[in-house]
């Protein structure tokens, strides 16, 4: 991904402040310690001066670090905690998603009590997450039959036919990716392999703010999604997986029928989604350009 560039006064006033003093030091390093015409008390008075003038950048450039410190000290401290609470749920089985309660999770539960702890609470609590995620379907920048698709797969999940929301998914899935990337292309895209490989290239705020879940399922549409498994060690690095897999899924070898791995389509399932979408107006932006 493409991280944006950020340019701020405080960046722009450390660089030149950066240049003045380096050049100012290169001034010095290279020539005699001599002034001509001057007295050596006078070619102290004026070292002395370069000197200050030298230390006055570099009081300048610390005040410039330290504007910038503070808040990017912040904003990396919060990007970074949220990104292990990510990983720590990933790594139990679950997607980070905002229908997670991060804060609810015990802090020093280990992976099969977090697990545990997120099929409960997911179970538990089933009417209210189905309301977030159908608060949610109407925004969703799909056609109305993706919206539909995935209103009959949350129903789905409710009623506890868990199996189905895989298989309902991912051919919705690649409907959506052909009528709106591939111009209806038959061929070439159960891999999303057009996709998949123009998001290392895309800006990463197409995928929400950095201390989002975006970037985990990135991650996990990248190196899982629709990884192929043709051999029994592939099909043994991902069988314990509750991520659905495409191709394990499609074409029979996994079962995917616990409530975790349909929460987890779920959760892909929007996401992806909301990137076709975004992909589409990116590529729609020159179009529109050009007409006005």
């Amino acid at each position: 991904m493409k991280l944006p560039i950020i340019k701020l006064p405080v960046y722009q006033d450390l660089t030149r402040n950066l240049s003045r003093s380096l050049a100012t030091y290169s001034r010095l390093s290279i020539r005699p310690l001599a002034f001509p015409g001057l007295t050596k008390a006078g070619q102290f008075n004026a070292l002395n001066t370069e000197v200050a003038q030298i230390a006055k950048r570099v009081g300048a450039m610390s005040r410039s670090l330290a504007a910038i410190a503070q808040p990017l000290n912040s904003s990396f401290g919060k990007m970074f905690k949220a990104w292990a609470k990510h990983r720590r749920v990933d790594e139990a089985g679950w997607l980070p998603h905002y229908t997670t309660p991060f804060e609810d999770i015990p802090v020093d539960a280990d992976k099969a009590a977090i697990s545990a702890f997120l099929e409960a609470y997911y179970r538990d609590n089933w009417p209210g997450i189905a309301q977030q995620f159908e608060d949610h379907v109407d925004g969703l920048p799909v056609d109305e039959s993706a919206k539909t698709a995935f209103r009959e797969a949350i129903d789905a999940h409710g009623q506890g036919q868990y199996r189905a929301v895989t298989r309902m998914l991912f051919p919705e899935i690649e409907r959506v990716y052909r009528a709106e990337l591939m111009e209806g292309k038959l061929k070439g895209l159960t891999g999303l392999g057009g996709l998949r490989g123009a998001i290392p290239e895309l800006p990463a705020s197409l995928f929400g703010p950095l201390d989002d879940p975006g970037v985990q399922l990135v991650r996990r549409l990248l190196d899982h999604l629709y990884r192929r498994v043709e051999s029994d060690d592939e099909v043994a690095a991902i069988i314990d997986d509750p991520v659905p897999n495409r191709h394990a899924s499609i074409h029979g070898i996994i079962v995917y029928a616990s409530a975790n791995s349909s929460i987890n389509m779920l959760i892909m399932a929007e996401f992806l989604f909301i990137v076709i979408g975004a992909v589409k107006r990116l590529q729609d932006e020159p179009a529109e350009d050009a007409d006005e």
